[in-house]
C-alpha cells in the first residue's frame, strides 16, 4: 500500500532530529495500526522489532506504553514488555516516561533526558542525552485500553 507522502517514508534510519523523529513515529504509527488490522498484534510487533525492517536500527526503535507507563511494546528489549515504568527517572530527575506521557496527552511532543546509549561505552549511570517523541495512539485491543502512547527517541 503506497504512503501519503514523502515524509512517511522515513525509517529508523532517517532518524537525526525532531522532526525526522516526529515523521518516524507517526509512521510507525501508521504502520503499527495498519498491520494490527490486516494481519495481527503480534505480527505488528514483530515487525516493529525486526532488526532487518525499517522500525528499528542501532539506537533508534518504536516504544508503546499504556497511559500507567505500563511498557506494551519495547521495540528494542522485549524483557521490558509489561514492566512498569512510569516512575523511571535520568540522572538529572526527569521523570522520562511520565513526561512522554503528559507530552502525548497535550497533542504529541518532545522530552529531552538522559538514557544509557548502547553505542557509547561508560554512560550506563548517567545516560546519554537523548530526545523523545511520543503521540496518542488508538490503543484497541492492546491492553483494554482505548488510547495508548507511541514514541521513539534518538541521541544528540
Amino acid at each position: 500500500m503506497p504512503m501519503a507522502s514523502a515524509q512517511d517514508d522515513v525509517t529508523a534510519t532517517d532518524v537525526v532530529d525532531r522532526e525526522s523523529l516526529r515523521a518516524f513515529v507517526r509512521a510507525s504509527k501508521r504502520f503499527y495500526l495498519e498491520e494490527v488490522q490486516s494481519s495481527s498484534r503480534d505480527t505488528a510487533t514483530q515487525m516493529l522489532r525486526s532488526e532487518d525492517g525499517p522500525w528499528k536500527t542501532n539506537e533508534i526503535y518504536v516504544f508503546i506504553v499504556n497511559r500507567n507507563g505500563v511498557m506494551l511494546m519495547h521495540g528494542a528489549d522485549s524483557t521490558r514488555d509489561g514492566e512498569n515504568m512510569y516512575d523511571l527517572e535520568d540522572a538529572n530527575g526527569v521523570m522520562m516516561v511520565r513526561e512522554l506521557i503528559a507530552a502525548a496527552n497535550d497533542n504529541g511532543g518532545y522530552v529531552e533526558y538522559l538514557f544509557d546509549n548502547p553505542a557509547i561505552e561508560g554512560d550506563e549511570e548517567i545516560g546519554s542525552p537523548k530526545v523523545g517523541y511520543a503521540e496518542l495512539m488508538d490503543g484497541s485491543g492492546l491492553d483494554g485500553d482505548s488510547t495508548v502512547i507511541i514514541g521513539a527517541g534518538y541521541y544528540n
